[in-house]
């Protein structure tokens, strides 16, 4: 089951996305002021359904897969109405913010909103009335859903951050014993690897729609596996990774100290 399923992600990402390619999907300029088709993280939405779908039969895990799928695809369509409908001149949540006490609804503030709810959703159907664990598990995944996003400005920067902590989570699973949401993962997972070859490229980018898929998985992944102690730990990180993010470019910073040399090829724009 296993092998089969990786096998059959693999091979149903590259089939995905390379079919992507050939429509005709809106393209934004990258760093180098190249237009690139954006989105591409729909593949991780199709490949995790139909996968998971199937796995839901034959695992106890039902639970983490119904809270998964709809998170993925809440977040997804949030994603993808903001990568073609954005407006891409009101940076961070801070503009969006201002813009909409001036009666503007931007596609931004519509996704925070919608992040926070889907947040308590997901969190009040995995904690129920444990109002401590609520709490924590709300801004936990609500903040994590635009960690990966902050790093997608750089080919495969997101995508390494996403394999590097996924499998952290997965290994943490793995001596848990808990096999079961290890193959829930997989998909997504494998879906990623597959991806990071094009991105790296620079044939297509995940867009927001692809960003904040990861970052909501990782999310549910980590609240599921890790205590409260350590929840509120990488709680207050990611609350200073995101106000950081609204002041400095972290893109700008990575580049400055080097750190382009692992992630990515290339000049510094």
């Amino acid at each position: 089951m296993v092998i089969l399923t990786i096998v059959f992600s693999i091979i149903l990402s590259y089939y995905l996305i390379t079919q992507f390619l050939k429509w005709d999907i809106k393209k934004v300029k990258n760093y180098k002021g190249e237009d690139i088709p954006t989105s591409g993280g729909i593949v991780f939405i199709i490949v995790q359904y139909l996968m998971n779908i199937i796995l839901y039969t034959f695992i106890k895990e039902k639970l983490f897969i119904i809270i998964n799928l709809f998170g993925i695809l809440a977040i997804g369509i949030i994603g993808l109405i903001d990568d073609v409908f954005g407006q891409k001149n009101i940076k961070g949540f801070k503009g969006h913010f201002f813009c909409f006490l001036r009666g503007n609804l931007t596609t931004g503030f519509l996704k925070a909103i919608m992040g926070f709810f889907v947040s308590f959703f997901i969190s009040y159907t995995k904690n129920g009335h444990d109002l401590k664990e609520l709490i924590i598990d709300i801004f936990f995944i609500c903040l994590s859903i635009n960690a990966v996003n902050i790093l997608d400005m750089r080919p495969g920067r997101a995508c390494k951050f996403y394999i590097f902590l996924c499998l952290i989570g997965l290994l943490k699973l793995f001596f848990m014993k808990n096999y079961n949401i290890i193959m829930t993962i997989f998909p997504i997972l494998f879906s990623v690897i597959v991806f990071l070859s094009f991105d790296l490229k620079e044939k297509v980018m995940m867009g927001d729609t692809g960003a904040n898929v990861l970052g909501l998985n990782l999310g549910i992944l980590f609240s599921w596996i890790l205590s409260s102690k350590y929840k509120i730990i990488i709680l207050f990180f990611l609350l200073f990774l995101n106000i950081f993010a609204e002041k400095f470019s972290i893109s700008k910073i990575l580049d400055y100290i080097g750190v382009r040399k692992i992630w990515k090829k290339g000049p510094v724009s």
